[in-house]
């Protein structure tokens, strides 16, 4: 694991997290494009467009997924995990 503070420090990685304390200023994913990448974010960093979502609810930490954009690059989701999330979106 390795902190970045800007995007180019996102390449040669398999999953790239943004917390909720991101610079709203800050894209980390606009490195990504067309790049198996796993995006992964926390829902009140705002709208990112990860793949995963993690969101507070009933006091709980839950997670959705975007599956369109995980296939779109590249990617496969287990029907176990897709299973698991809160909502999926396919799109």
């Amino acid at each position: 694991m390795r902190r970045t503070g800007n995007e180019s420090g996102n390449t040669g990685c398999h999953i790239l997290f943004a917390g909720a304390s991101t610079d709203p200023g800050y894209a980390p994913f606009s490195t990504t494009e067309g790049q198996p990448i796993l995006t992964v974010a926390d829902k009140s960093a705002g709208p990112t467009g990860a793949m995963i979502e993690f969101v507070r609810q009933s006091g709980r930490v839950r997670f959705q997924i975007n599956d369109g954009a995980a296939r779109a690059h590249g990617l496969r989701i287990s029907s176990k995990l897709l299973g698991l999330a809160i909502a999926v979106d396919r799109k």
